[in-house]
């Protein structure tokens, strides 16, 4: 019994990072690698772009090198939102 235990706890395991994984392929639509260099004869039949394609060109991704730029870009954001907004509740 308690190796059945032990299996299902691994089990367990493995999917909560797969559900991570799920989660960013489904924001990014499935794009998390562009292989270069394909030519216009391999590639699939156009289909028609939904609101889902269109917005995750502007995700970014986890492991997009953008990511740290974005974050200190919004950490002074924030931080100058904070200030004013002390400041003109202050006067």
């Amino acid at each position: 019994m308690y190796e059945r235990l032990e299996a299902r706890r691994r089990a367990l395991a493995n999917w909560s990072r797969l559900k991570i994984v799920i989660v960013i392929l489904k924001m990014t639509g499935g794009r998390v690698y562009e292989p270069p260099n394909i030519s216009q004869s391999n590639l699939p039949a156009k289909r028609k772009t939904t609101c889902d394609d269109w917005f995750s060109k502007f995700v970014i991704t986890p492991v997009h090198k953008y990511l740290l730029g974005w974050n200190v870009f919004m950490t002074l954001i924030y931080l100058i939102a904070i200030i004013t907004d002390t400041l003109i509740i202050g006067f």
